[in-house]
Formats: structure tokens, sequence, C-alpha cells
């Protein structure tokens, strides 16, 4: 039997032939984002329905709730990690320029 949950990890992006290289990482920070963005709506969306239908809260008790100091920390730890993976290419773009200043010349 084939697993037919949805997929919740991203696909590595190939560059695009031609384009220039800050084009493509801007491209894939963009894409990163939407599709954690879309991942993250479609998950609020299950488990408002879920706890709505199971008589726990509605949405209006989402917009109120007031994260403890623990899951402030543990916001603070997926934001982090957010921010590292949408500023992904311009990272390693910054590292393949400092390689390349680093290495000697021939």
């Amino acid at each position: 039997m084939s697993d037919t949950r949805p997929r919740t990890h991203a696909v590595p992006r190939h560059a695009i032939e031609g384009m220039r290289e800050s084009d493509d990482q801007l491209i894939g920070m963009v894409t990163a984002l939407a599709a954690q963005l879309a991942v993250t709506r479609e998950r609020l969306d299950t488990v408002e329905r879920l706890a709505e239908a199971a008589g726990l809260f509605g949405p209006d008790a989402v917009d109120r709730y007031v994260p403890d100091e623990r899951a402030q920390g543990a916001r603070d730890t997926i934001r982090q990690t957010l921010i590292d993976r949408i500023f992904r290419p311009i990272r390693d773009a910054a590292a393949r320029t400092a390689r390349a200043f680093e290495e000697p010349r021939r």
C-alpha cells in the first residue's frame, strides 16, 4: 500500500540555465517561503477544523492565545529555522564567494 500523505518537505531546486545567480537565489528564497507558508496554512486549517468539530475550540481561541515562555522559545526556534532555510541561497553564495577569495591564486 502506498503512502498517500502529502509531502511536507522541500525538493531541492535546480538552477535555471542562463539566469543571473542573484535572480536564481531570489526565486529559491521565494519558493521556499511559499512552500513553507502553504504547508503551515494547511496544517493550521486542519487543526482548527478538528478542534472545532470535537468541540474543543474554534479559530477565535487561536487568535486570543498568548504563548508562555516555553512555547515562545519553541516558536523562536521554529522561526530561526525558517529564516535559515529561506536565506540559504544567499548564505551559500556568500560562502562560495569567500572560498574563492581564500583559494591560492595561480
